[in-house]
């Protein structure tokens, strides 16, 4: 799920400059020729400024081409070997570029070379920032890595060790964001500030003080062009959601978001006229959320429209797949194009696929994420007597 994989990136990247010119073109073309490199061993993933893409099912040719849409200044590409200490995250620097991996298998080493368009961003001795960085905060990184393992090895459960790490999480973004505020016009310091500080914040329960603090930050020290990518945009959303502290779930009341279907026609929640609306969030390259579809249709054949009412709100970044997915399996209802998951994130939506289905009023009467639904659950929820109108939702 995206929770997991968010999570899995900042803990390979956690000990983790160039000109601007890249964010607009609509994708990007990574080739990476492999040279007597395990490919077992190896790990491959992009980050297009929304979603983190893990590159699976290579072909086992000696060439790997990855194609992926752009929506930041620099996109990411990650790459690592389990068989090694190698791990190098680079700045992709233009729509085409390349690089070649080089493996020993003798003594399972890998190292990179014939390097076209892509800047190394976690090395310190071509990053200066970044190795000043590392040296400013040595102190906070000592304490946060005992607390982590501790912590991560046994002490979710101690309410003294929790607040212990919260806190030195905290200390130690904070001594980040201080130390790269004189830097927040080079591209480094707003990609630490959404791969590391962004990303501490799965690690540590909603904290909205907190979170208004970083949206301060956020909104005073970043230049507007940073800012206006869908990536800052998808910051200032996930930031706002967690300082409002609404989280989706049972008998809580959905909010009323904006939004239009893939027609264009607006979608108003203040005026639900179907007994029930239920809202599946999903992606064309999830297979969870493909696995569950023919529950979702057997919903659909059972119940009315005017019973029921089925809406997919895609989080899919690739328009062409989600078109091609959307008429390949003949998902025949209403859709939502989330092309930059801001809608999602609003919500809070970080794992899919989600469900949530509302009555009439926007109580939310069922969520679930995760690829069974409880279809017997659903079913008798559905079958319950019609429920009236409450004009004070709107």
């Amino acid at each position: 799920m995206l929770r997991n994989k968010k999570k899995f990136l900042f803990i390979a990247l956690f000990f983790s400059l160039v000109s601007p010119f890249l964010y607009g073109q609509d994708t990007v073309e990574i080739k990476i020729k492999l040279v007597d490199v395990d490919r077992d061993k190896l790990i491959i993933h992009v980050n297009d400024g929304i979603t983190l893409y893990y590159i699976e099912d290579q072909p086992k040719d000696s060439i790997i081409t990855v194609r992926k849409t752009n929506n930041t200044i620099f996109p990411r590409l990650t790459i690592g070997d389990k068989g090694s200490n190698f791990f190098a995250t680079y700045f992709v620097n233009d729509s085409l570029s390349s690089l070649t991996l080089y493996g020993n298998r003798s003594d399972s080493t890998l190292h990179d070379g014939d390097i076209v368009n892509l800047t190394s961003v976690l090395d310190t001795a071509s990053n200066e920032i970044y190795r000043k960085l590392q040296n400013e905060q040595m102190v906070e990184s000592q304490i946060f890595g005992e607390l982590y393992n501790r912590y991560m090895h046994g002490g979710r459960d101690n309410d003294s060790l929790k607040n212990e790490f919260f806190h030195a999480v905290k200390q130690r973004n904070r001594k980040s964001s201080s130390f790269l505020r004189p830097y927040a016009h080079d591209f480094f310091s707003f990609f630490y500030f959404s791969d590391q500080i962004m990303t501490s914040l799965l690690f540590i329960e909603n904290d909205a003080q907190y979170c208004n603090e970083l949206l301060t930050y956020f909104e005073s020290v970043f230049p507007k062009k940073f800012k206006e990518t869908l990536e800052g945009q998808k910051i200032v959303t996930i930031l706002e959601q967690k300082i409002a502290d609404y989280v989706l779930g049972e008998n809580k009341t959905f909010p009323n978001l904006n939004m239009s279907d893939i027609h264009g026609n607006a979608i108003a929640f203040t005026n639900i006229k179907e007994d029930f609306l239920f809202i599946d969030f999903w992606a064309s390259w999830c297979g969870p959320c493909l696995q569950q579809l023919p529950q979702v249709k057997a919903l659909r054949e059972e119940f009315s429209e005017d019973r029921l009412k089925i809406l997919s709100i895609s989080l899919d970044r690739d328009s062409l797949a989600f078109t091609n997915a959307r008429l390949e399996h003949n998902i025949n209802w209403t859709h939502v194009l989330d092309r930059g998951q801001l809608l999602s994130a609003k919500l809070g939506v970080e794992s899919i696929p989600a469900v949530v289905i509302l009555d009439r009023n926007r109580r939310i009467v069922y969520y679930h994420v995760g690829s069974t639904l409880d279809i017997d659950r659903i079913r008798k929820i559905l079958r319950a007597k019609d429920i009236p109108y409450n004009a004070s939702t709107e």
